[in-house]
């Protein structure tokens, strides 16, 4: 079977970061069988939703009895990081159609924003992006499956505290992507500023403390990026 070079290269690019996102999405259709919810819901949210950590932070939102509006504006917030995301790769999507852009928008996910970034744009872009982005869709929706036919096979045997712990891997995912990404001033601050905040914050009820560092970290890297042309204008103009 033909594959062109530049999927060929997001796939092979995209392959080892599935040993990462493989157990997480198995996390999730574990945690949720753990907690009671529809096999069949959890797998629509996978497949439909394709939100990553959102999705655990919801299954653990909805554990806490936590109010559908909370659990709502706390994912949106969340998922907001994609807005910078595609701020970033306007210069590259640009010249693309409507339904080209909203499909790579669709399948856009920290993993394969961390290789796209990487990438100069260019007619080889797309399918690039397209390729990376549908390969860890497709992983997470079928290991999201398998976390739920994991736990049916082991009913009873799996602590809710074992579980609990799961999602350290989204943790740890995280961390080795977003390091080696972090090239721009205002990358820093904005990692910097989440994690000092977060820090001081994390004891807050129901998930609050997330939502303030992850809003508090979005203003502090918009403000860095709006006048990090303005600063080095000025830099340029003394020199």
């Amino acid at each position: 079977m033909y594959i062109h070079p530049d999927s060929r290269r997001g796939l092979a690019d995209t392959a080892p970061l599935l040993l990462t996102i493989a157990p997480l999405a198995a996390s999730f259709g574990v945690i949720g069988i753990a907690q009671g919810e529809s096999p069949w819901l959890l797998l629509l949210c996978s497949t439909i939703v394709f939100a990553g950590s959102a999705q655990l932070l919801a299954l653990g939102l909805l554990a806490a009895s936590a109010p559908l509006w909370f659990i709502l504006l706390t994912t949106l917030v969340i998922n907001s990081r994609h807005l910078l995301y595609a701020f970033s790769l306007t210069p590259q999507i640009q010249p693309l159609s409507g339904r080209q852009r909203a499909l790579l928008a669709f399948v856009l996910n920290d993993e394969t924003y961390a290789l796209v970034s990487q990438q100069p744009p260019g007619p080889g872009f797309n399918r690039y992006f397209l390729t990376s982005g549908l390969t860890v869709w497709a992983c997470w929706s079928l290991a999201t499956g398998l976390g739920i036919m994991l736990a049916h096979e082991l009913t009873g045997q799996l602590s809710a505290e074992l579980l609990s712990q799961l999602d350290i891997i989204m943790v740890l995912t995280f961390v080795s992507l977003i390091a080696p990404a972090l090239q721009r001033c205002s990358h820093w601050l904005c990692a910097t500023t989440a994690a000092l905040s977060i820090s001081l914050c994390w004891h807050w009820p129901l998930g609050s403390g997330l939502i303030f560092s992850a809003l508090l970290a979005i203003s502090v890297a918009l403000l860095a990026e709006r006048y990090r042309p303005a600063t080095m204008a000025y830099n340029e103009a003394d020199s």
